[in-house]
């Protein structure tokens, strides 16, 4: 299968315009060894297919060993590709892997694919550093989605002016080794956010990531989430002035010092936006920590630690108001369709929930028809004028 696999996989990446310095059957007159060792320095990328069988070839071990070297040497990038059953081998147990299973049609297409994305985004990127690194732990990833949210709003951003790890398209890129990457990524940093909650301190990735970018001197911004203070923050970034995610002008000051540090181009016109999407990171990031669920006592059933939060709910409603109140004070309008909030603010707001929060909130909202006879709402002090 693996022989089959590699000539099916190579039609497929010639089709989506990748060329090949050495193909997977072509003969190679003369030293042949010398040959190959120049078409793997000449490309940008080297696929390894790796089967059980191809594990104990010295060629293919020999292979990996040259293309680690151009790994480290000139940016290539490795994507080694597993074949059926084949565990990940030790030596590429810090890339990230692709596999191959059936060989069929459709599993090759999507190998291909993935490949081809792969090698086209780490095209774009060779040699180009993040303007923003979000260092951060996993847990706090609805926290980091939500500032990356943020950012998006008041920058305009192409996919390589971010990194961070639990957010696509900021994420890594296949095939990288992720130590020499996140450490190439910070030392080129124009600032770096370390978003730091109470037990940050148990993350050596983040720790390490801090510690890189104080020993470097790349501007970073300590941000607190979840109860975090001062103490929370690592040791040699304690110096530094932390701000706290849990209200609004700071994460509206955070966007400006952002703007004042990097060279980020900001969106003209997104000031609703943003603030709208400050409220939600606020939301976000003042969540207590969940306590870790106990086990239930004898003969007494056990109990959900939360439930989904209903629709038109008291909590769903009151920040659904507070949102699309700041949002037309931000753009200094009275009144607003509920097919521009959709767009503007949260796709899943219908019309049945706005209608209700308008009835709801009778002090702050009254029913309003627009142009073409569209449904929206109006604020009440706009009303009264």
């Amino acid at each position: 299968m693996e022989k089959a696999a590699a000539k099916l996989l190579e039609e497929r990446l010639k089709a989506r315009g990748h060329t090949f310095t050495a193909s997977w059957n072509k003969r190679v007159p003369g030293n042949w060894r010398a040959r190959l060792q120049k078409a793997l320095e000449e490309s940008d990328a080297v696929v390894i297919m790796l089967s059980d069988r191809g594990l104990h070839s010295h060629n293919v071990l020999g292979e990996v060993g040259m293309a680690r070297i151009g790994a480290t040497t000139k940016g290539q990038l490795i994507l080694p590709v597993l074949v059926g059953q084949t565990a990940v081998p030790h030596f590429v147990n810090d890339l990230q892997c692709f596999s191959v299973q059936t060989g069929g049609a459709t599993d090759l297409n999507a190998l291909a694919e993935e490949l081809h994305e792969a090698i086209d985004q780490h095209l774009h990127t060779k040699g180009r550093a993040p303007r923003l690194f979000i260092s951060h732990r996993h847990k706090d990833e609805a926290i980091v989605r939500a500032l990356v949210t943020l950012l998006e709003s008041a920058f305009r951003l192409e996919r390589f002016d971010i990194r961070c790890t639990s957010v696509k398209p900021y994420n890594l890129p296949p095939g990288e080794r992720v130590s020499d990457r996140l450490r190439a990524d910070l030392n080129g940093a124009e600032v770096v956010i370390g978003v730091i909650g109470p037990e940050t301190a148990d993350s050596r990735y983040v720790l390490f990531e801090l510690g890189g970018a104080w020993g470097r001197g790349v501007p970073t911004f300590p941000v607190l989430v979840r109860g975090a203070g001062n103490q929370d923050v690592p040791g040699p970034l304690k110096e530094r002035h932390s701000v706290s995610l849990e209200n609004v002008p700071n994460c509206i000051q955070l966007v400006q010092d952002i703007a004042d540090e990097t060279s980020l181009e900001r969106r003209p016109g997104g000031d609703g936006r943003v603030a709208a999407d400050a409220e939600e990171l606020v939301y976000l990031a003042a969540a207590p920590t969940r306590e870790p669920e106990q086990p239930p006592k004898a003969g007494v059933p056990m109990r959900p630690t939360s439930l989904p939060e209903p629709p038109g709910s008291d909590d769903q409603m009151l920040r659904a108001g507070m949102h699309i109140t700041n949002y037309l004070k931000a753009i200094n309008k009275g009144m607003v369709s509920f097919e521009r909030i959709r767009e503007r603010i949260n796709g899943a707001y219908s019309d049945a929930f706005l209608l209700k929060l308008v009835d709801r909130s009778p002090e702050r909202f009254r029913r309003a028809r627009l142009k073409g006879g569209k449904p929206g709402l109006a604020l009440v002090e706009d009303s009264l004028l």
